[in-house]
């Protein structure tokens, strides 16, 4: 039972705080929702709202642009072209512009997916029977060990569940920007020639590329965080960027099929592994330490729109 209980809030610590199952498990179900109320008919009439009101007043804005020239006696054939050309331009990405968008979305939501899928952050969502080998290592403990390890998880566990809530709050949010945001495209998508790459609609689109990449921005922050704390914990030890804190497990020898030897449990984590995995995993011999990378990881996490700004250059 209490095996049971530490491999559990070692699973939830190791997940929250330093995988990225928990952040794509979120981030698939809201992006599901945002998909879902886009195919609402009224969102489609809202969109299709906007687009009109967007060409209203781009052909407003070009029949100003042709009577200015006019008046200033500057109007020429070349003029003329070049205004038309804008408005055509610009009439083309309003049209296009929930398409724009959603392709921007969904290029930043595939690079976060592909690089799950190949950097090995989900060690216990991806094979369930590490869960198994975990529970099994730790059995071999000494129960009055085992207590104490719970016991030092409790600090990091509370910390996981501040840092789940914060990334709900920062993923509802996201989504719920998107949703406006690809609604009310076409109003500043059309301005895409002032200022050039300056212009509002340039800088709309780097916006939204900004929000389809915090969530591969949160999961490196993950990455960061557990190399660093992984790095404080085993002094002098070369460290990467990676799964660093899991690749302290070591699986034990068996002779039977691993089906029976999981089942017998002597498919395990071999415990000298099991308790320096622990040990690294709630920052035994450095708390005060492991503590301030913790609520540095949190502010991050909770800033992470205005760095992924930085990065897409939206201003």
């Amino acid at each position: 039972m209490l095996s049971n209980l530490l491999a559990i809030m070692a699973i939830t610590i190791y997940n929250q705080m330093y995988g990225a199952s928990a952040v794509l498990e979120l981030i698939t179900r809201y992006n599901k929702i945002a998909t879902d109320v886009m195919q609402v008919g009224g969102f489609a009439a809202m969109v299709s709202t906007v687009k009109g009101l967007a060409v209203g007043i781009t052909v407003l804005l070009y029949l100003i642009d042709l009577a200015g020239k006019v008046t200033e006696k500057n109007f020429s054939i070349e003029q003329f072209f070049k205004a038309t050309l804008r408005f055509v331009v610009s009439y083309f990405f309003i049209l296009y512009s929930d398409v724009i968008t959603n392709y921007l979305i969904e290029a930043g939501t595939g690079i976060t997916i592909d690089t799950v899928k190949d950097s090995g952050f989900a060690f216990f969502t991806d094979d369930p029977d590490n869960k198994t080998l975990l529970i099994n290592g730790i059995k071999d403990m000494k129960a009055i060990e085992t207590l104490g390890f719970v016991i030092s998880s409790i600090i990091p566990w509370l910390f996981s569940m501040i840092g789940e809530v914060i990334l709900q709050i920062v993923l509802i949010s996201r989504i719920l920007e998107l949703v406006v945001m690809v609604t009310f495209a076409p109003l500043s998508i059309s301005d895409i020639y002032r200022e050039g790459t300056a212009s509002p609609g340039v800088q709309y689109m780097k916006r939204v590329l900004a929000l389809s990449l915090q969530v591969i921005v949160i999961i490196l922050i993950n990455a960061a965080t557990q190399a660093i704390i992984f790095a404080i914990i085993n002094k002098g030890s070369n460290v990467t960027i990676g799964q660093t804190i899991t690749d302290i497990l070591v699986e034990a020898e068996y002779s039977e099929s691993k089906n029976v030897a999981l089942a017998n449990g002597s498919a395990k984590f071999t415990v000298d592994s099991v308790r320096t995995f622990m040990k690294t995993l709630t920052g035994q011999d450095s708390l005060v330490k492991v503590i301030g990378v913790l609520l540095a990881r949190l502010g991050l996490i909770w800033n992470s729109m205005p760095l992924c700004e930085e990065i897409t250059g939206a201003k």
